[in-house]
């Protein structure tokens, strides 16, 4: 008689449990969903800037970014062109043209760390690099008048951008907004960059990303 008492109490007693744990599963799952940690904080940036010493001229640079908790890696590329407006014609100057004055490029990975508070982060960082450097020679007869050389460096960065604080409706060029509230968005900021090489440069220049900036 007791066994057919308890059966039935031992059988309520692991459907409780069962549903208890399939509850937890589904809370956390949600708990998860709604705190935006299913994703990860990756993104890719596009920067324009300019040279400030060693490397003068039009900087242009793409990256890749992942944090990792506070820990931040980065793979990027950079090139920096110098170039003059020179007219061309002889003997009378008839039309504008550009002048190559040589280039750099590099690239390179990187890992440091990276602090976001709200909407916005501060990042550094430094890495290994290889490098590309052509050198225009104009004065120098004994030299050929075209220099290429080829080198590895330590590349840095400091980086501080801003992007929206909560999750919100994509908007297309910022205005268009579309699909449900999400973390996914773009970012604009400062970078201050360069190398210590053969060839260190210091560069400056405005950078905007996509992606997702921070955990929702």
């Amino acid at each position: 008689m007791k066994s057919l008492i308890l059966l039935p109490a031992i059988a309520l007693l692991s459907s409780l449990k069962t549903f208890s744990q399939d509850t937890l599963k589904t809370d956390t799952l949600k708990q998860l969903i709604i705190t935006g940690k299913t994703h990860p904080i990756i993104y890719g940036g596009a920067d324009i800037g300019a040279g400030l010493a060693g490397a003068t001229g039009l900087e242009i640079g793409l990256s890749l970014n992942y944090q990792l908790r506070r820990q931040l890696f980065t793979v990027r590329y950079v090139g920096i062109v110098n170039f003059s407006i020179k007219a061309i014609g002889s003997p009378i100057p008839l039309f504008p043209g550009v002048q190559d004055n040589g280039s750099l490029e590099e690239t390179g990975a990187l890992y440091g760390h990276r602090y976001v508070n709200g909407g916005h982060a501060f990042s550094f960082s430094a890495g290994l690099s290889k490098s590309t450097r052509i050198i225009k020679n104009k004065d120098n007869i004994q030299l050929p008048p075209r220099i290429e050389d080829h080198y590895v460096g330590v590349p840095f960065e400091f980086n501080m951008m801003w992007f929206k604080s909560n999750k919100r409706r994509y908007r297309v060029y910022g205005l268009i907004p579309v699909g449900k509230p999400t973390g996914f968005g773009s970012s604009i900021g400062f970078k201050l960059g360069g190398n210590i090489s053969k060839y260190s440069y210091l560069s400056l220049g405005l950078t905007s990303s996509l992606g997702y900036h921070k955990q929702y």
